[in-house]
C-alpha cells in the first residue's frame, strides 16, 4: 500500500470509533410463550389455505397439462401450442412440492 492510499484510508477512518467491549446479554423468550392470539391467527390461516394435498388427481408425466377456458378459441390454443406467440411469462415448477 503506498504512502497515499494509507493517508486515504487514515482520512476515511477517522471518525470511526470502535465497538464496545462490553459483554451483553440478550434473553429471548421461549417458543411456547408465543402470543396466543398470533397461534391463533396461525393456526386460522393454515386452515384457510385451499391447496390441499387431499384427493389429489395422480396424473402421468407423458401426458401434457392443458386447461382451456369458455370463450377459447381452438385455433388460439393450437398457435400457443405451436410456438406462433412470444412468451411474455413463465411459470417454473420444477421440484416444487404441492405444499410449498
Amino acid at each position: 500500500m503506498s504512502e497515499q492510499e494509507k493517508d486515504f484510508f487514515e482520512q476515511a477512518m477517522a471518525d470511526v470509533v470502535p465497538l464496545a467491549s462490553g459483554r451483553q446479554t440478550l434473553y429471548l423468550k421461549p417458543q411456547e410463550a408465543m402470543d396466543k392470539s398470533a397461534r391463533r391467527e396461525a393456526q386460522r390461516l393454515m386452515q384457510e389455505n385451499f391447496l390441499s394435498t387431499d384427493f389429489l388427481e395422480v396424473i402421468p408425466c407423458e401426458q401434457p397439462l392443458e386447461f382451456k377456458g369458455e370463450g377459447i378459441q381452438q385455433g388460439v390454443l393450437d398457435k400457443l401450442r405451436n410456438g406462433r406467440y412470444p412468451p411474455q411469462a413463465s411459470l417454473n415448477l420444477l421440484r416444487q412440492s404441492v405444499e410449498a
